[in-house]
């Protein structure tokens, strides 16, 4: 996939609700290139946090 299909591909809102799904519970991701921010500081624990926040985000959605 190259950047034009990426960006084809894109669905705003939805980029939205997942930053602010995030945000809301802890988890800051970029806003412009739908991130997570990772640092040496960063623990596995903070890790976990991101997937757990991401997994519930999507099984929410699927159930919508």
């Amino acid at each position: 996939m190259n950047g034009s299909e990426a960006a084809a591909g894109g669905d705003a809102l939805l980029d939205r609700l997942i930053h602010l799904y995030a945000l809301n519970r802890g988890v800051l991701l970029t806003p412009f290139h739908n991130m997570a921010l990772m640092s040496p500081a960063t623990t596995e624990a903070d890790v976990d946090v991101h997937t757990a926040v991401f997994g519930e985000a999507v099984r929410e959605l699927a159930e919508a």
